[in-house]
């Protein structure tokens, strides 16, 4: 067909320009840095010029644009400097989009060349005197002189061509630099092999592979085949390392409701791919709008236009003058490459079944071993440049692939190339997104509105036509879908990809194979998911159209190997190294027109003898200078990455947070100790360091089990055998070994640096160095010993003058005691890092009760205690008769939130009097108080043996370079005797007083729960504070309940806000039903009173109340379970007149309030309901 004959016509590439400065023109400064006269001369951008383009007239259907290829080949413009020593070359792509919508593809390499001539060089020798004659700045940095220095400038090697085609020209412009300015042999000169590349190279078929012949070697490529997605020529493995799977998902959410999307990098091929894949992942729907991934430093403006827009801006980290243009993103979906971040607007709705969606492409990411954010312990961190992200931790994932039942994969595994392990993974993860859409519109032809008229009737009044029925198709999706839906049918994306549906039984094209395509993914999931056929167009058949583009079998082309030019020797001994060639015009004129060249088989490999590359020697001044730039740096972003962790307000970090900015800490620490290494180990410089520590203490390079736990045990139990042999009876406060296992706890010795390395070591979930070391520094961060630990690292000098050279920074006395005096401050936040980091670890938990006996403050009862984290619980442990304390060895649970501690009722003297009980994590040297004063017997208070505890984490302060809890063992220790009875309740407070407590506590409680619903999940300690804490739900309610509760006669036992429901309980045949409703809510309530009793028999009548309250919490019963209460005949018995249960405007009062609650989802603390 038409389309296909077009395609045999094309060529590979169009164009081949070398931009740079011109000798016989004035240099012109950029106006990309405001104020750029104000810079030394060797710190300005210069304008690029077009030195040479072959061909030189216009190619046809591909204009050449000499502005905007000049913008686009060198966006940051031209740059100098002087004595390199090593050749420094950078890549990237760039795209020119036409006002016709026609397209450009540029392949760039950027390198530094010898300036040799001496117009330029007297130019910037003059600029520079200049300057120093206006500014009076004598630099540091010794002048540039002609006679000294070699003086070098940016060039950039360019090749376009009108398809999107980037890894085979990257491979030959790599080719093309190393046999010139990089000063490697050629077989022949290069006008040969540029004259083949622009004029016998064709653009191979679809489905077909092209072997060219390089400077270097053979080129192979393959074009997909029509059957297959459309090109995106860009590793997709690199971007989902880059933003990961969530925020990719939350990219083409924007891009599908037509959002204004700005990518940001410091990396300009990092523009063009996260641009390129994230669109490529829509198909089938394609991106009509502004398509920008490299917009030029002069045209920000277009950021203001209000239209969708696909844009990517350059940012430079070390530029503040982009902050201020920044700020006008407000309204942008904003995406932070470099970082991994993606900022939304907060109206954004969700994709649908967009968690089954991120666990498919997690699952392919896990089975091809590709890190990404998602998956890794520390999210990607940019440097001062782009930069690759460094090794990362994640636990071993089984081989699981889910695979998709419409879009079928090659079947291929990938082997130990990396190109086909990139090529396999960019068409699975394409196709699953492929997937995604094929289940979600695989009935789309349904509603589709086929026109009636012929082509010519319906492109004129094609607006005023319906072509798809959208209420049907709502009504056929999960009304949570609707608000996803209503939005992106109204898109152009949707509405164009349903005018290509259209076109395609008028008019074949592109767009129209696309179409095909996706049917016919559509058709095979209806086939495999055993539904019916989708509707096709009369006439219109997939493999029809693609004709001679359906390829089957694997199809190479070989193109013309390049020859001799006439008039050109074959010696290239002459050609200059280090320079790029001056061609020659009347060489590289274009040969008569002719047809497409034809290809040749078998493949012909070109073989090219390497050549050792030439050394560039450099000054020593200069090289020290780089370096001595280089630690101050560093120096710098150590005060303020630690400044960043500090925070401006004593407010504490959430997980999230804390983790970002420790992750940033990890890898500056990662460069300061890479800083003038000798000799480069292993992945993490930090941790061979420490590794050679170890070694030098005595211990091996793999360290032995981790004795820090063990030290603290021994240290802790010796103190116990100092005093009397242990007993059957549990003894006094002032017991000399409680005081003393307390203050152990309180005041431990300084962690030892080789015990710590020894846990770490021992943590079987870390595989690289490189983890090893992050959870050195989070555990040394929990710890309060980072500062502590790096100084004695460091104080082995004769092991870091071994490992280092002398311009290091760890070498440089001032910088590094200022480094470590930074790390020292970090003392004064508490940090959760390891604990919350590492959560398959074991950990070791030590738990004191303080407690004393009723008899003589004797108890025999043996204790049962449990403790609960973030994450987990540790299940029953026992303390023996006679002891206050236990170790708990158990997975890690997060940070501690709650207790449960009671005992078993045995002996003569089972009950104790429990003041607070201190969990004393050894692991990570944190502590816990649980307060509880009250009795655990049934014969005090509330009859209760064993109580539900919140914790709170005792604060540390910095003291002598080590953590040092701010109580002493007398702060601890109760200061009276234990009390017979609590207090009781009083009448003091008014009903109004009442009220506005209880709508002020479910205020707070609504609002937290939506906020941390929305975000991210609530956690448990704060949920656990809102509802049982001392101004909490639980604790308004009661105060609701006793309120005018008539008080106990005299000798008899105190009444408890429990004691009316368990009267409830008992004349449950007398309440007064008055509808169903209420029925049913009273069987509700007296079945669970009855669970509660029967299930949670050693709980108190106060805790009790709590549970339930909890659970009408959860279940949203409160309201109904209040109106039975008030219903209850006994009630006006119970409670004064003027009661809220008594007085119905003031139950009415109390149910509006509590009625807010029911708009959100609670979900109880498992440790307190006990399963309940």
């Amino acid at each position: 067909n038409y389309y296909l004959r077009l395609e045999r016509m094309a060529q590979l590439v169009d164009y081949f320009i070398v931009c740079g400065i011109q000798g016989d023109r004035p240099l012109q400064e950029t106006r990309n840095v405001p104020y750029s006269s104000h810079l030394p001369p060797f710190m300005r951008t210069y304008a690029p010029r077009v030195l040479a383009r072959f061909p030189v007239k216009d190619h046809f259907g591909n204009a050449f644009d000499d502005g905007a290829v000049c913008a686009l080949c060198a966006p940051e413009g031209v740059r100098f400097t002087k004595n390199l020593t090593e050749p420094k070359t950078l890549f990237h792509s760039f795209l020119i989009t036409r006002e016709n919508a026609s397209r450009a593809h540029g392949a760039v390499l950027t390198y530094y060349e010898r300036v040799e001539d001496p117009s330029v060089v007297t130019m910037l020798e003059g600029m520079q005197t200049h300057y120093s004659g206006l500014s009076g700045d004598q630099d540091a940095e010794q002048p540039f002189h002609s006679a000294r220095d070699k003086l070098f400038v940016t060039k950039s090697l360019c090749l376009l061509s009108s398809h999107p085609v980037m890894k085979p020209l990257q491979a030959y412009l790599e080719g093309l630099y190393a046999v010139t300015a990089g000063g490697k042999a050629a077989q022949l000169p290069v006008e040969s092999y540029l004259f083949n590349l622009l004029y016998r190279v064709p653009m191979p078929r679809p489905g077909h592979t092209i072997v060219l012949s390089g400077p270097l070697g053979d080129i192979s490529w393959r074009r997909p085949s029509l059957a297959e997605l459309p090109m995106c020529d860009y590793s997709f493995s690199e971007f989902f390392e880059l933003l990961g799977v969530k925020n990719i998902v939350k990219l083409l959410t924007c891009l599908l409701l037509e959002h204004q999307v700005l990518l940001k990098s410091a990396d300009y091929q990092r523009l063009m791919l996260c641009a390129f894949c994230s669109v490529s992942l829509l198909f089938p729907f394609n991106w009509h709008h502004v398509f920008v991934p490299i917009l030029p430093a002069a045209q920000v403006g277009f950021l203001d236009a209000p239209v969708p827009f696909l844009m990517g801006l350059h940012v430079d980290p070390l530029a503040s003058s982009r902050t201020t243009l920044l700020q006008l993103e407000t309204s942008f979906c904003s995406v932070d490459i470099d970082h991994g971040t993606v900022d939304y607007t907060d109206d954004l709705v969700l994709l649908p079944d967009q968690d089954r969606l991120v666990s498919r492409a997690t699952a392919e990411l896990m089975r091809y071993h590709v890190q990404s954010p998602d998956l890794c312990e520390v999210p990607l961190i940019s440097g001062n440049g782009p930069t690759r992200n460094v090794g990362v931790e994640k636990s071993a994932v089984k081989d699981v692939v889910a695979h998709s039942p419409g879009v079928e994969g090659t079947g291929k595994e990938w082997d130990n190339d990396p190109g086909s392990r990139e090529a396999s993974f960019s068409t699975a993860m394409r196709q699953l997104f492929a997937n995604y859409f094929v289940e979600h519109f695989a009935n789309y032809e349904n509603f589709v509105i086929a026109p009636q008229q012929s082509f010519e009737d319906w492109q004129k009044n094609r607006d005023q036509f319906q072509n798809f029925d959208k209420s049907a198709f709502l009504s056929d999706q999960p009304t949570s879908h609707w608000p996803f839906y209503s939005a992106f049918l109204e898109s152009t994306l949707f509405s164009g990809f349903i005018d290509e549906k259209l076109l395609a039984q008028w008019k074949v094209g592109e767009a129209s194979v696309y179409i095909a395509l996706f049917d016919s993914y559509i058709e095979r999931y209806k086939d495999k998911s055993g539904l019916s056929k989708p509707p096709t167009t009369p006439g219109f058949s997939f493999e029809g159209m693609l004709g001679d583009g359906l390829v089957t079998e694997e199809v190479k082309e070989v193109a013309p190997p390049p020859a001799l030019l006439e008039g050109v020797s074959a010696d290239t001994s002459t050609q200059r190294s280090e320079v790029f060639p001056h061609l020659s015009p009347s060489l590289m004129e274009p040969p008569e027109y002719q047809d497409r060249p034809e290809c040749i088989s078998p493949p012909r490999r070109l073989s090219v003898p390497p050549s050792g590359l030439k050394h560039q020697t450099s000054s020593s001044s200069g090289f020290f200078h780089s370096q001595v730039k280089f630690v101050n740096q560093l120096w710098r972003e150590s005060r303020l990455r630690v400044k960043h962790m500090l925070g401006t307000t004593g407010e504490s970090l959430n997980y999230i947070e804390e983790n970002t900015h420790i992750a940033y800490l990890c890898e500056l620490l990662e460069r300061v100790w890479g800083h003038g290494l000798k000799k480069r180990e292993g992945k993490s410089p930090l941790w061979t360091h420490l590794m050679a520590y170890a070694e030098t203490k005595g211990e091996g390079p793999k360290l032995t089990a981790p004795t820090a736990i063990t030290t603290s045990l021994v240290a802790l139990n010796s103190i116990g055998e100092k005093g009397s042999p242990s007993s059957f009876l549990r003894k006094r406060f002032n017991l000399p070994q409680l005081k003393s296992q307390i203050q152990a706890v309180l005041q431990p010795p300084p962690t030892v640096l080789l015990d710590d390395l020894r846990i770490v070591a021992d943590m079987s979930e870390l595989k690289t160095d490189v983890g090893r070391a992050r959870a050195f520094v989070r555990l040394a961060l929990e710890k309060k010993c980072l500062a502590r630990y790096l100084a004695e690292l460091l104080s082995n000098k004769d092991l870091t003058s071994q490992r280092y050279r002398e311009y290091a920074f760890l070498c440089t006395e001032e910088e590094r005691e200022q480094f470590l005096y930074h790390l020292l401050t970090l003392t004064a936040r508490d940090f959760t890092c390891f604990t919350t980091g590492f959560l398959n670890t074991k950990m070791l938990y030590r738990v004191i009760v303080i407690g004393e006996g009723k008899h003589f403050g004797l108890s025999t009862s043996t204790l049962l205690v449990t403790i609960a984290g973030e994450y987990l619980d540790s299940g029953r442990h026992e303390i023996p008769r006679g002891e206050f304390s236990t170790d708990i060895t158990t997975q890690n649970l997060g940070p501690l939130t709650c207790l449960r501690v009671g005992h078993d009722g045995t002996g003569l003297a089972p009950s104790l009097f429990v003041h607070a009980v201190l969990v004393h994590v050894v692991t990570t040297g944190q502590t816990y108080r649980f307060d509880c004063n009250c009795w655990l017997t049934r014969n005090e208070g509330d009859g209760a043996t064993e109580r539900f505890l919140l914790g709170q984490t005792i604060p540390h302060t910095m003291k002598k370079e080590h953590n040092v809890s701010t109580l002493d063992v007398e702060s601890v220790l109760p200061s009276r005797a234990p009390r017979r009875a609590p207090k009781k309740t009083t009448n003091e407070k008014t009903s109004e007083d009442i009220l506005a407590t209880l709508g002020t506590v479910v205020n707070n409680l609504c609002e937290n729960v939506r906020l941390r619903n929305k975000d991210a999940p609530m956690h448990r300690q704060d949920l656990l504070y809102l509802l049982c804490g001392a101004n909490g739900f639980s604790s308004s309610m009661e105060e609701l309940l006793l309120w005018q509760l008539k008080p106990s006669r005299k000798f008899q036992k105190q009444l408890f806000a429990w004691d009316v429901f368990e009267c409830l309980q008992q004349q449950s045949e007398n309440i007064a039903t008055q509808s169903q409703e209420t029925m049913a809510d009273s069987q509700s309530l007296v079945d669970t009173i009855i669970q509660i009793n029967s299930t949670l028999s050693a709980v108190g009548k106060c805790e009790k109340l709590v549970i339930l309250i909890s659970i009408g919490l959860r279940q949203h019963a409160l309201v109904g379970w209040l109106k039975v209460l008030a219903t209850f005949p006994s009630i006006l018995s119970m409670y004064e007149m003027g009661a809220f249960l008594v007085e119905p405007g003031l139950l009415k009062q109390a149910t509006d309030i509590l009625s807010q609650t029911h708009a959100v989802s609670i979900k109880t603390e498992l440790l307190l309901t006990q399963g309940l």
